[in-house]
């Protein structure tokens, strides 16, 4: 079982608002990141909140997602993949989706999924690394209790062999919406 993890603790400190409750298509960023998750055919998201938590939680009212929360949201994106990790200890791989990407379509994951035969497969658009990226849930213990200088970069720098990367048609794999230039440069809606 696939559980996508989407993390949604962050301040949004260079959006000047929360960004993942802004519009984008239909609804908000963060529930069109969902939707798409959901499209692909994942059915178990966990929703890591922290800021904001109440309006993440409302703005997700009629999905499938699920939440936990990061009480520490200082300790960095690594202490929210641990969050989500610890709330499906019974997935077998986990997708871990950033909550303002909501431009990565159900096509994409798809992709992902269909074509992850290694431990460790990330989305690659001209040669670059994004996310989301998908991880076999034997490596659970070891981002549990490693890599808090270097975060995931650590497990994949440490199993670099299991790594392969997955060529994905359009640059949306690389496209998070942190200011509001990027914001206005990519928003549908």
């Amino acid at each position: 079982m696939i559980t996508a993890i989407v993390l949604a603790a962050g301040r949004s400190t260079r959006m000047g608002q929360q960004k993942l409750l802004m519009p984008y298509g239909s609804g908000t960023m963060v529930s069109t990141v969902v939707g798409n998750i959901a499209a692909s055919g994942i059915e178990d998201v966990v929703v890591v909140t922290g800021s904001h938590a109440d309006e993440v939680h409302a703005a997700l009212a009629r999905t499938i997602a699920r939440f936990t929360e990061n009480p520490d949201i200082d300790r960095g994106m690594l202490s929210s993949v641990r969050c989500g990790i610890e709330a499906a200890p019974d997935a077998d791989t986990y997708l871990i989706a950033l909550g303002d990407m909501p431009g990565v379509d159900s096509g994409a994951i798809r992709d992902l999924i269909t074509q992850h035969d290694r431990g460790i497969t990330i989305p690659e658009y001209n040669g670059k690394g994004g996310h989301p990226v998908l991880i076999d849930a034997k490596y659970r213990e070891a981002i549990l209790t490693r890599y808090d200088d270097v975060g995931l970069r650590g497990l994949m720098n440490e199993y670099a062999d299991d790594v392969q990367s997955v060529a994905i048609a359009n640059e949306s794999v690389l496209i998070d919406l942190d200011t509001p230039e990027d914001y206005e440069r990519h928003h549908q809606g």
